[in-house]
């Protein structure tokens, strides 16, 4: 063990120690500085070598870093690629402003504190986003030794009640496609006809397209899978009257994305389908940030995405079942469909008129109790 001590052309102070074959050093700006830094790592080193002993292990320490710190490498090595890495990058640059101290001082209390403070500010939906940014932000930090602990474990998702689809009426819907160009129409034709989304749509080049099956082939989409949609007589008419490139790589409608999203945005203004929204009456002519419907905007319109729960809407009006609607939007569980299941409280009388009707004959077994059954298959 060495006493404080100057290097040569050096103002601080140093310690130097041993213990076990390992060494231990430091600095300081004054001689009682170093000697008190000097005694508490001496006690540091002896009180790790009695957990040590104790427990078989030497106790967690994590990794020095801020929060800002660790929320960038977060994002390079978990989020860069993703589909969501823009959204992600907005939500960790919020955070990064909100807490500027090391990443081990976030607390649970603080967690919670966030997420009532934007449920008071923003929709359950966007909340959600940031919650699940958040818990699996620490829960990364855990596994990578940055934590000992995940503060964000028991913070709960807030519920997101999204029942609520827009969709036309027909007079609407021919009022909508009155207001299109030309060059809009085949377009919207499309996306309420096959329910694409709109990133989907762009994407789709002619390879994708098989006429002899009557197969679309959306690859790369939201969910991070490919999959196919059945041509329906409206789709393949509008694909056969569409101009086909040499090249089958080149896309399907050659428009720019923008220039589409504006155009149909007057479109929509035109048809009469852009209307103040009912939570200004209600909040003394401010929109509500917690609104569904305009999202804290005020205005209730339709979008470019409501086609797609156009086509969900029409099909089920029509005798489809959730999993038909599920199957043909391509929704990875039926979970996702069900915000469309409240289109089918219509039909809740005539399923359970069912039970009144007769049973058929021969069907007896059916009513029998399931314990009965289950004896006599094991005799």
């Amino acid at each position: 063990m060495r006493a404080p001590f100057q290097r040569p052309g050096s103002p601080r102070w140093c310690f130097e120690f041993r213990r076990n074959g390992k060494r231990y050093c430091g600095s300081a700006d004054s001689k009682q500085e170093a000697a008190t830094a000097m005694k508490a790592k001496r006690v540091e080193v002896f009180k790790d070598e009695v957990y040590e002993s104790t427990h078989g292990h030497r106790p967690f320490k994590p990794t020095p870093m801020t929060f800002g710190e660790y929320a960038d490498y977060y994002f390079r090595t978990f989020c860069a690629n993703k589909k969501s890495a823009r959204r992600d990058r907005e939500i960790l640059d919020a955070l990064k402003k909100r807490w500027k101290i090391n990443l081990s001082a976030i607390t649970t209390q603080m967690l919670v504190d966030f997420k009532a403070e934007r449920e008071t500010e923003r929709q359950p939906a966007t909340v959600l986003q940031e919650v699940q940014v958040i818990k699996r932000l620490f829960k990364k930090a855990v596994a990578l030794h940055k934590l000992q602990e995940n503060p964000a474990l028991n913070i709960e998702r807030p519920e997101v009640h999204n029942e609520r689809v827009k969709h036309l009426s027909v007079d609407e819907m021919k009022a909508l496609m009155s207001a299109c160009p030309d060059w809009v129409r085949p377009v919207v034709t499309f996306a309420r006809f096959t329910g694409a989304r709109q990133g989907e749509i762009f994407k789709l080049t002619w390879r994708d397209i098989d006429f002899k099956r009557g197969i679309i082939t959306f690859r790369d989409a939201k969910n991070g899978c490919t999959g196919t949609v059945e041509m329906n007589a409206t789709t393949r008419s509008l694909l056969e009257g569409l101009p086909r490139p040499i090249n089958p790589s080149l896309p399907v409608f050659s428009v720019d994305r923008q220039k589409l999203r504006y155009r149909f945005d007057l479109a929509v203004e035109a048809a009469g389908l852009k209307r103040p929204c009912a939570c200004l009456a209600a909040n003394e002519g401010k929109p509500d940030r917690s609104c569904s419907t305009c999202g804290g905007k005020g205005v209730d319109k339709f979008k470019f995405h409501d086609l797609r729960h156009q086509a969900a809407t029409e099909l089920l009006d029509r005798g489809a079942t959730l999993n038909d609607v599920r199957d043909f939007l391509r929704h990875k569980t039926l979970a996702m469909t069900l915000r469309y299941g409240h289109l089918l409280k219509g039909r809740r009388a005539s399923t359970a008129a069912l039970l009144d009707q007769p049973a058929p004959e021969g069907e007896g077994a059916a009513t029998e109790p399931q314990s009965d059954r289950g004896d006599r298959e094991s005799r």
